[in-house]
């Protein structure tokens, strides 16, 4: 499982990653990306054949503002996706690649 994104700055690591452990032998459906719906990885992983989760929410303002409540209840529906997806798909490692989406659920620290 590979998890996080936003940018291509943490995508195209990830991608990379990817690309070499399908070299080593691993198939395509053995990987899935957990990503943001907003992220970079929602237009730069399909195109791979590597399946893809991605979660919804939107960043937090920095400073104090109505739309941080919304933001906030995204991360939270986001964070509950995250957990069921790993809970039901029980990977047998987790690279994370920075992001909200790169934080381990907190059964698994």
């Amino acid at each position: 499982m590979i998890a996080g994104g936003g940018t291509a700055g943490h995508v195209l690591p990830g991608l990379s990653i990817a690309a070499e452990l399908i070299e080593r032998g691993y198939a395509t459906s053995d990987l899935r990306w957990i990503g943001a719906a907003r992220g970079q990885e929602a237009t730069l992983v399909p195109p791979t054949g590597i399946a893809v989760t991605l979660l919804p929410g939107r960043g937090i303002q920095r400073r104090l503002a109505r739309e941080n409540l919304g933001a906030i209840w995204g991360l939270v529906r986001a964070m509950g996706d995250a957990v069921l997806v790993v809970r039901r798909l029980r990977p047998r490692a987790v690279l994370t690649l920075g992001g909200s989406r790169a934080s381990p659920p907190r059964s698994l620290r």
